[in-house]
């Protein structure tokens, strides 16, 4: 004769099914966390590394701004957002002059690497698409600092933008006459567009520039250290690193940490999801 299951033992099969779903379903959201998790680290340790074989290859000095961003605040219906940022920065030149919107470096060769604008065509600055020119400060990259800048160069044909030198001084002719071999440089200039939301560096003669060859957002909820910007728009500077090609061997790291919204919304630190490293160690 066939016995059927009865109602205890349909009861206990149906609870150990629903046990091993919400243990299953747990473990997926583990493991999605922790695949993003891995991902903001690793993601922040390749920037820091890049930057570092950047100095290294170039010989020329990089830095990394790490900071945190707010894109939405908190509301009845949306949590807030927050993300860390982080932008790797080549120093270039040096400003050898500055008139007005005009920042001038007569020993950068900017006219090769942008398109060249001559006086005439002066008014289509405003319209050009902008980049930012970093201050570039090698003893100190405390501060994020940035021009925005006309992503054209202007061809100054009437404030000096020719001058000439003799790079080996006066040299003896054929007939025993002196005879002078000078070389003309043709001077650009970046045109501050005055398109920022922050306070810009007051440009001056001397002062390094730079261009971010390197940028990256962190997923949604993920930021540098514990720092927390205030409102949407505003930035939290969390770090800032100096690679000096002179020292190969220094190492720099900033930690990760996940966030969660409480209970009005708002987005802060919960766990640190581990620590990005320029050493191209294992991220812990």
């Amino acid at each position: 004769m066939r016995r059927a299951f009865t109602l205890m033992e349909l009861m206990v099969v149906v609870g150990i099914m629903a046990f091993l779903g919400v243990a299953a379903t747990n473990g997926y959201n583990a493991l999605q966390r922790g695949m993003a998790e891995r991902g903001a680290v690793d993601a922040a340790s390749a920037l820091l590394k890049a930057a570092k074989e950047r100095a290294m290859v170039d010989r020329v000095p990089t830095a990394v701004f790490c900071y945190n961003r707010m894109i939405r605040e908190a509301s009845e219906d949306e949590n807030a957002v927050i993300v860390g940022e982080a932008v790797a920065i080549r120093r270039y030149g040096r400003i050898t002059c500055v008139q007005g919107k005009y920042l001038y470096d007569e020993f950068g060769d900017l006219d090769s690497s942008y398109d060249r604008l001559t006086s005439s065509q002066q008014s289509e600055l405003q319209n050009r698409k902008g980049m930012r020119l970093w201050r570039f400060d090698d003893q100190d990259m405390a501060q994020m600092q940035y021009s925005v800048v006309a992503d054209a160069v202007y061809d100054d044909n009437d404030i000096g933008g020719a001058f000439s030198f003799m790079p080996w001084g006066d040299q003896l002719g054929d007939n025993g006459g002196s005879s002078s071999s000078n070389i003309e440089i043709r001077a650009c200039a970046f045109y501050n567009l005055d398109k920022s939301d922050h306070e810009p560096p007051s440009w001056q003669v001397g002062n390094g520039y730079g261009f971010e060859f390197q940028t990256i957002r962190l997923p949604d909820g993920f930021v540098f250290k514990n720092t927390i910007p205030s409102r949407v728009g505003s930035v939290a500077m969390a770090g800032s690193f100096l690679f000096d090609p002179a020292n190969f061997s220094a190492n720099e790291s900033i930690d990760i940490w996940a966030c969660r919204a409480d209970a009005s919304g708002v987005s802060r630190p919960h766990h640190k999801a581990g620590t990005a490293t320029s050493s191209g160690d294992k991220a812990k």
